[in-house]
């Protein structure tokens, strides 16, 4: 299968010399294997595409040649911060945790997290970033729990639904931020994992992409859109 694939991007790339060629092929290539060396397809999409912008590639319209910048990122490109601001650089041995992902006892706005209170409503409130070029419109956010003792693992069936997305009114303009919220929610423990993903029709999150289980952490690193929090 592998083989295959590298065929069908050799033969792709010798017909063209647009590095946006290769780009696609490889996204392609993701998109349509089960799994590669124990990542499940689709997983690696958005790395790929940002890694060919750090490389110079996406330039906008009228820059100047040669290319010595990084270029554009997509049109739309919501995030929650993990540290990295919408970046897939570096590496984060505890995955991609966030503290903009914020709980609260009462549903007045607030970014100072309070320890959930098990057994009673709380309200959880995310930050959310728009790192595109575009105003993003359509966001929804949705969030998960599970008791610490399952959270390494994403697998729909061990997260509890916090309930129906979430809609962000108007649009996010590029680089805004905003907070979203509150999405009510009765922690099922003292010590509970929370995570919360931001999808729109311009930025797919990888939970639409991703069909098998696949490692919390590495879920949340190769998506700036999902990210976790343990309380």
């Amino acid at each position: 299968m592998i083989f295959l694939i590298l065929k069908s991007i050799q033969s792709l790339v010798a017909m063209s010399s647009r590095p946006e060629v290769l780009v696609n092929a490889l996204i392609d290539a993701d998109r349509t294997t089960t799994v590669f060396e124990g990542t499940p397809g689709g997983a690696l999409r958005k790395v790929i595409r940002w890694s060919f912008e750090k490389q110079g590639l996406f330039q906008p319209p009228g820059a100047p040649l040669p290319v010595h910048q990084a270029g554009a990122p997509p049109a739309v490109d919501v995030f929650i911060d993990d540290g990295r601001h919408g970046e897939y650089m570096g590496y984060l041995p505890n995955g991609g945790t966030s503290n903009d992902i914020v709980n609260r006892r009462t549903s007045a706005p607030s970014l100072v997290n309070e320890p959930p209170a098990p057994g009673t409503t709380n309200f959880l409130f995310v930050r959310i970033f728009n790192r595109g070029t575009s105003p993003a419109t359509g966001i929804t956010v949705r969030a998960f729990q599970t008791p610490a003792a399952t959270s390494q693992e994403w697998q729909p069936a061990d997260w509890t639904s916090l309930g129906a997305p979430l809609a962000v009114p108007g649009p996010l303009a590029p680089g805004a931020s905003f907070v979203s919220g509150p999405i009510a929610w009765t922690p099922a423990s003292a010590n509970p994992v929370v995570l919360v993903e931001l999808d729109s029709a311009a930025d797919r999150s990888n939970l639409s992409a991703v069909t098998t289980p696949i490692s919390t952490k590495l879920l949340t690193l190769l998506d700036n859109n999902i990210k976790f929090r343990q309380f």
